[in-house]
């Protein structure tokens, strides 16, 4: 099985480690726009123990290219159906795209159009859903009488931007709430830019935003997040139930449970009562190839463990509609 690659920056490199421990893949091609970016690639990729299975090609439209199954692309977001008409050209029906999906609500949808009209299997890489940690989170969140009812989460970081990791963090939401609509009650973008990494052509935004989340029209969570365009610190998760509060630190990787004793009897507003010592525990972010292993491998096998892009619509409609909060930028935004 062949895995063409489209963009080879810093997040292609991570995605081609992962797919190069897959024993089912043969063939993995890195394909860019620049011969610098692929170049770097290449040196940074020569002491895998899998080099003989990579590939490197500058793109050009007369570039011909067949016999791929599976493509990811890791390119900027300004063109996702030109990058997804390239991986069709090359017979790829299963995709994984980088977040966002576009820069824009309408470019979504007309990239969720393109995928079903060309029979494509598309997933979006909203990867903090397939954290083990995560997956332990929302079991607990679910099933842990401590939590039952109604949920307070607040979410409190620095400048990693709303379009670069708002978005997951939205999706991460929908995932721990089991929500299947969402509601934003307030909003704001703030004037100061966060630079982009990928060049001058992109930018990001910090902001705030407060989102009811409902399940079949029932409220069962309300949610606060702040990025800080001027702050360096990074994550800073806060949940509250009815008697029972997580805190997570992903700076440092740990998580931190206070629970009501489960068989207390007293009532609510006796705080703190009857509560048992805060017990501390890992939660950590993966490397990103080990979570492109995990999710290739499974999909080879026939199980998909990350979102279809239709699945991930309603966490694109909340992330523009956060940024439509934006003095400047109303309907397409230099996110990448």
């Amino acid at each position: 099985m062949n895995v063409l690659i489209i963009g080879s920056g810093r997040m292609g490199i991570r995605h081609a480690l992962g797919v190069s421990s897959v024993p089912e893949i043969s063939k993995i091609l890195l394909l860019d726009i620049s011969e610098h970016s692929l170049t770097i690639a290449k040196a940074q990729l020569s002491n895998n123990k899998s080099f003989n299975k990579f590939d490197f090609k500058i793109f050009d439209e007369n570039l011909f290219l067949s016999n791929f199954e599976y493509c990811i692309i890791a390119a900027t977001a300004e063109d996702r159906i030109s990058q997804c008409q390239i991986a069709y050209n090359a017979g790829c029906k299963f995709l994984l795209i980088e977040k966002p999906l576009g820069q824009s609500i309408e470019k979504i949808k007309n990239l969720i159009l393109f995928c079903n009209k060309k029979n494509i299997q598309a997933f979006v890489n909203l990867n903090m859903r397939i954290y083990p940690d995560s997956i332990k989170l929302r079991e607990d969140l679910q099933n842990k009488p401590q939590f039952l009812g109604m949920k307070k989460i607040t979410m409190n970081t620095g400048a990693v931007g709303i379009g670069a990791n708002g978005i997951h963090y939205l999706d991460f939401l929908f995932f721990l709430t089991n929500a299947n609509q969402a509601k934003i009650i307030a909003a704001k973008v703030d004037k100061i830019k966060i630079p982009s990494a990928r060049g001058s052509n992109f930018e990001d935004f910090g902001g705030w935003c407060m989102i009811s989340f409902f399940k079949d029209e029932k409220e069962i969570a309300n949610a606060f997040i702040s990025i800080n365009p001027e702050s360096s610190v990074f994550g800073g998760w806060d949940i509250v139930g009815s008697h029972g509060r997580v805190t997570i630190n992903e700076s440092n990787g740990k998580r931190f449970d206070f629970l009501r004793k489960s068989d207390s009897k007293m009532p609510s507003q006796r705080y703190n009562a009857d509560y048992d010592a805060p017990v501390e525990t890992n939660f950590d972010s993966p490397f990103l190839g080990d979570l492109t292993f995990k999710w290739l491998s499974e999909l080879i096998k026939g199980k998909a463990i990350l979102p279809l892009i239709d699945e991930s619509l309603l966490s694109h409609e909340l992330l523009f509609e956060w940024l439509s909060n934006n003095e400047i930028h109303q309907d397409n935004f230099p996110i990448t």
